[in-house]
């Protein structure tokens, strides 16, 4: 007989996040090679990834004792296992680099299913 056993659920997500216009441009490419390096941690593999340029903010954040009025936008489309989500937003908040991020659910992929041997324990 086969089972079938169900294994860790893939979906798709969307991270945009906001850095400092006060970073030089080799720290910016270091914060967001710090943030790749972070999402493959946790078992992702990135789709695309587009740097959106320098935008001025609707309104100011307070980040590093000053208000800031514009920020790089940063925008990754990954794949990574479901349960890793809530680690990613825990280890994104504790970037101090980071002015403001959004992890957004993009779809829901079928879960991966594997078949087990006849002979395994269940």
């Amino acid at each position: 007989m086969i089972e079938l056993v169900q294994s860790e659920v893939v979906r798709s997500y969307e991270l945009t996040y906001l850095i400092p216009t006060s970073l030089t441009s080799s720290e910016v490419t270091q914060t967001h090679e710090t943030v790749k390096k972070l999402i493959a941690k946790f078992g992702a593999t990135i789709k695309t990834t587009e740097e959106w340029g320098k935008k001025e903010l609707a309104y100011a954040i307070r980040h590093s004792g000053s208000d800031r009025r514009e920020a790089f936008y940063m925008h990754l489309v990954f794949s990574m296992p479901a349960q890793n989500a809530q680690l990613l937003e825990r280890e994104m908040q504790l970037n101090t680099q980071v002015m403001r991020h959004l992890i957004v659910l993009e779809e829901a992929t079928a879960p991966v299913v594997t078949e087990a041997s006849e002979g395994a324990a269940a």
